[in-house]
């Protein structure tokens, strides 16, 4: 891949091959009308990734899942699925229930294991679209591209057979960038107190969650939030790094184990080589740097 320096923001097609792997992440229900609510891609397997805060807000608005009461005492829908919708070559599309979930408690991270709902094409698709991750933030001053939907509608219409179908409207869209700043601890205590790196890239409402990626096509980061452009001001613009991926809990199920009641790190993942990391020696180092430090520090 490669970029020029200037920020761009460019609509994709509908079925642009990277909607295999970057999804639209829903919220339906009965009675409930089908919900977009950001964007989400795969890690690996039946794995994928999208933004914490996508999670919080589907809680906040429509409650926890198995009855529990909103976070203002508000009764819960509790009849209501998470799903992604992907587009294949065709176009074909496959829906995916969010099976279980994981947040991190160190970022705007959350995996999602991922069970197939249904498929229009005469073949069951399969999971697996694995990517190249990094665990470590781009560099200052890199090139970095994203992708997400935005401006999103979806609404219901009967079907000859009885069913209903969802008409779903959005935008594609890519967009690209420089990094501009790091936080390797976090830029604040409010919005963004985790590791995460600034941008110049544009990010509108709904791409949140979407991967960012640098010049080599490896996923260094998720799209976590934005401030618009001002007049002749560019958009400033946070991605969550990747390195607290390492430490979220994911049942033996998510985790290619056959115990679904066990939980492993996903760093247990990454070392039996099913999340594919593209700078962990790089990570091991810095981890190690970072030890000696805090020890000599306490000595």
């Amino acid at each position: 891949m490669s970029w020029n320096r200037k920020p761009s923001f460019v609509a994709q097609p509908a079925d642009t091959p990277a909607s295999q792997i970057v999804m639209r992440l829903l919220v339906e229900g009965e009675g409930l009308a089908p919900t977009p609510i950001g964007t989400a891609f795969w890690i690996t397997g039946h794995l994928a990734a999208t933004a914490k805060h996508n999670i919080e807000y589907i809680i906040h608005k429509f409650g926890q899942p198995r009855g529990r009461s909103l976070i203002d005492g508000s009764p819960a829908i509790i009849d209501y699925s998470m799903r992604l919708y992907q587009i294949l070559p065709g176009p074909e599309y496959a829906i995916w229930d969010v099976d279980n979930l994981t947040t991190s408690t160190e970022s705007d991270i959350a995996l999602m294991h991922l069970k197939l709902n249904g498929y229009s094409g005469p073949t069951q698709p399969r999971g697996g679209f694995g990517l190249n991750v990094c665990l470590l933030p781009p560099r200052h001053g890199s090139k970095i591209a994203a992708l997400g939907y935005h401006s999103s509608r979806a609404a219901t219409k009967p079907n000859p057979d009885g069913g209903h179908d969802i008409n779903l409207d959005d935008v594609t869209q890519a967009t690209a960038g420089i990094v501009t700043k790091i936080f390797p601890n976090g830029r604040d205590r409010g919005m963004y107190p985790f590791p995460c790196f600034q941008m110049n890239a544009r990010f509108d409402s709904g791409m949140s969650g979407g991967p960012i990626f640098d010049e080599r096509g490896r996923v260094v980061g998720i799209i976590s939030g934005s401030m618009p452009e001002d007049g002749e001001l560019p958009a400033v613009s946070y991605g969550a790094t990747l390195g607290p991926i390492m430490n979220i809990p994911l049942s033996g199920k998510a985790s290619g184990y056959p115990w679904a009641r066990t939980a492993f790190p996903a760093s247990d993942r990454v070392e039996r080589g099913i999340i594919k990391v593209a700078d962990l020696q790089a990570y091991r180092e810095k981890q190690s740097r970072s030890a000696r430090r805090a020890e000599s520090l306490q000595g």
